[in-house]
């Protein structure tokens, strides 16, 4: 069988190139056939330098370990790579997919935040400033109720912004009353803890000299402070009520006092209720102060 020759312009930019780049991007390489400018090139000599060149190439950088399909190419040595996972800030696991580190900061809304940035621009702590109000809306537990409940907090806070809001019923006063058994009872007896210092009242009338009318929106906005640790001590309630027929009137009570039947104890729940008609459509919204 003859023999093919090829012109050696047709490969020498193949081996000129492999043989000519600097001499820092791989080790020499041996090849069978020195070919000569002018000479008619034999085809097995050509594939005999390839396949050299082939060869060098392969054997120049060799897999370590198990590699894994996918998986980020690391460079172990200067002829060896096999797989393995960036680490840091940044990581990954066994794959291309990235996972940033967790900076610890829980997740959520912060009101009035205080921030703490890290050189790299990462959020790293934050808390809410003091003297942010968080309000929770309570409700009534059923149509048809007269009143709605309201827990106060468990470690003793004992100032709390309150508002009001809804349409009456009937054109009929709110009351608040209070409970120191976490609302299982209210005081509401004539010998109970009774409207400042004078009368049998056991609830404050947080209504009183406004004219809330059936059928119209109103809103009740007062603050709420007082601790009875001593019997002396009085739950005072500040603030105002507004509605269509009445705008801003004061509200300036308390509850407690000298004149009472109860003993010291500390308040934990307190009651907004209608005087008359029911509740529907109210909701007290209740954020402590401190």
């Amino acid at each position: 069988m003859a023999t093919t020759k090829l012109p050696l312009a047709a490969v020498v930019m193949l081996i000129a190139l492999l043989l000519f780049l600097p001499k820092n991007s791989f080790a020499a390489c041996s090849i069978p056939h020195q070919l000569t400018n002018g000479q008619v090139a034999d085809a097995t000599a050509v594939m005999d330098d390839v396949n050299a060149v082939a060869a060098c190439a392969d054997a120049a950088v060799v897999p370590t370990g198990t590699p894994q399909a996918g998986a980020v190419t690391v460079f172990t040595g200067p002829n060896s790579i096999t797989s393995g996972d960036l680490t840091g800030d940044v990581t990954t696991s066994g794959g291309t997919a990235t996972s940033l580190s967790p900076t610890g900061v829980t997740p959520g809304t912060y009101n009035n935040a205080s921030v703490t940035v890290d050189s790299k621009g990462r959020v790293t702590a934050v808390s809410s400033g003091a003297g942010v109000t968080s309000f929770t809306k309570y409700t009534v537990a059923q149509g048809g109720d007269a009143f709605i409940d309201v827990p106060l907090a468990a470690d003793g806070g004992f100032a709390y912004h309150v508002f009001i809001k809804g349409v009456p019923s009937a054109n009929a006063g709110i009351g608040f009353r209070i409970s120191s058994d976490n609302g299982a009872t209210f005081y509401s007896g004539s010998g109970d803890y009774k409207w400042g210092t004078t009368g049998s009242d056991s609830y404050v009338n947080i209504s009183a000299g406004s004219t809330v009318g059936s059928g119209r929106e109103t809103l009740i906005d007062f603050t709420l402070a007082g601790m009875n640790v001593v019997a002396t001590d009085r739950f005072d309630l500040t603030g105002g009520v507004f509605s269509i027929l009445s705008s801003g009137t004061p509200i300036n009570g308390h509850i407690g006092g000298t004149a009472n039947a109860v003993g010291s104890n500390n308040f934990n729940a307190f009651r907004i209720f209608a005087l008359a008609g029911t509740m529907d459509g109210f909701a007290v919204y209740v954020g402590r102060l401190y």
